[in-house]
């Protein structure tokens, strides 16, 4: 027989903010070493109200989730703005949303938006920075062991919990001394100096993959020529779709090629198939998957994004539709995620894919899969993407299974006249080589993005 051991926790009543047991229970869970400091006692709401005035350009702000943070989102005239009372940010204040600040999004207002506007919706703070840095608050309200914090200073009946300011101002945490604080600062910004300096190498070797890529297709980039003509003429053969953008602007007028450049279209056993996904019938939690455009990133599938449908559904269709191997997976819908593309490996064989995407199923006698979605990566496929792309009725932007066709590929071709296999083959392994090296620089980046929280909040917490 066990016995049960029970603890009754007390708390002054001049200390209670509010009724909720859990915030009281939360706050005990982390000590440090340090005084303990009510968030209130050095942020100060600020509410400089302006109203968006018709003709003015106004910068607004965009704050990313996950501790993201903060971004010019865009530069409007007052005409385009609905909410007319908004309220001015400036550059070092701490700027909320109270609807998602418990899933990270806060940040402190960065120079390029000193004199932005935002809504209701968000909240900014001065700091007085002679009791925290800002980026010592940030890191706090970031770390691990503020997250239950967040939760009990939210609430609402629906999935949208609002932040509760009272609850949140009364909050108290760590705050070593300022001379304390440049020296855990210090030691914090040497590991992410580190870290970003692995991120440049990652770009770099993006670049020298695009760079080889486009060399061993014999392809290379037009000066820009801001020679104005008066009139200019095409060919009715060369126009692949209607509009004078595409007509005058299409690849030829952005690449110089060694070898003229095939669209899939025009030679039809190099392709299997070319299909849109299926709209879903969702079921929570069980064993028949189905990809969205969020699991199709640039080269490789997250599963982490990917839901389940009903059995019955997924059972009811025809066999094509579900995913194999060396399929080619496309976005086709939405600004900053149209035309990125991914391969299909074993591991996906039987998952299906939204009607936001399409499958692009070659002839593997005649073409690499992983030669064609490294060239729809590419600049120059991706050139072709934002040529070809077109808006609906929604403005909703959109590829389609006819402009995907229309993509253009430099093709090796051997001395038969064939698809060069090989050649192809070959390519790809060397890009894969390199893809290799950044691999391993991102997995050195996400180990010092844990080892500067690590060390930071050790060093507050412990």
């Amino acid at each position: 027989m066990t016995s049960c051991v029970q603890k009754m926790n007390t708390v002054n009543f001049s200390a209670l903010q509010n009724w909720s047991i859990l915030s009281h229970l939360t706050a005990t869970q982390y000590r440090s070493k340090y005084e303990l400091v009510k968030i209130g006692s050095f942020l100060k709401r600020i509410k400089d109200g302006v109203e968006i005035q018709d003709g003015v350009l106004y910068k607004r702000a965009t704050i990313k989730i996950n501790n993201g943070g903060i971004f010019l989102r865009d530069a409007v005239v007052g005409n385009d703005i609905g909410t007319k009372n908004q309220y001015i940010i400036r550059e070092g204040q701490l700027l909320l949303s109270k609807i998602d600040a418990r899933n990270g999004a806060f940040g402190i207002v960065p120079k390029e938006l000193d004199g932005g506007v935002i809504t209701g919706n968000f909240w900014v703070y001065e700091i007085d920075t002679t009791k925290i840095l800002p980026q010592i608050l940030c890191n706090i309200l970031s770390s691990r062991k503020f997250q239950a914090i967040w939760e009990t200073c939210s609430n609402g009946t629906t999935n949208r919990h609002y932040l509760q300011e009272d609850a949140f101002l009364n909050t108290s945490i760590p705050v070593p001394a300022i001379k304390e604080q440049h020296k855990i600062l210090s030691k914090y910004e040497e590991i992410i100096c580190l870290k970003n300096n692995k991120k440049i190498e990652i770009f770099e070797k993006q670049r020298v993959v695009e760079d080889y890529l486009m060399k061993s297709l014999k392809i290379s980039a037009k000066t820009a020529n801001t020679r104005n003509t008066f009139i200019s003429f095409t060919t009715f053969e060369s126009i692949t779709c209607w509009g004078v953008d595409k007509i005058l602007h299409g690849v030829n007028q952005f690449y110089d090629f060694n070898q003229q450049p095939t669209a899939l279209i025009e030679y039809k056993d190099w392709l299997i198939d070319v299909f849109r996904g299926k709209s879903p019938i969702y079921q929570k939690d069980s064993d028949y998957i189905i990809l969205n455009q969020k699991c199709n990133r640039w080269n490789y599938i997250d599963d982490q994004y990917a839901k389940t449908v009903d059995g019955k559904w997924y059972s009811s269709l025809d066999k094509d539709v579900f995913l194999k191997e060396n399929d080619i997976i496309v976005n086709s819908t939405g600004e900053g995620t149209l035309g990125r593309a991914s391969l299909v490996t074993s591991k996906h064989i039987g998952y299906l894919v939204d009607s936001h995407m399409l499958v692009l199923r070659l002839n593997t006698e005649c073409l690499s899969p992983e030669f064609i979605v490294r060239q729809i990566n590419s600049e120059f496929g991706q050139k072709q993407v934002d040529l070809l792309k077109g808006a609906q009725a929604t403005k909703q932007t959109e590829l389609g299974v006819d402009n995907l066709l229309k993509i253009k590929f430099v093709i090796p071709i051997d001395s038969n006249g064939n698809p060069d296999l090989t050649a192809q083959n070959n390519i790809v392994s060397e890009i894969k080589k390199i893809e290799m090296q950044i691999q391993e620089l991102s997995s050195q980046v996400e180990l010092l993005e844990i080892q500067a929280k690590q060390q930071f909040e050790d060093a507050i917490f412990g």
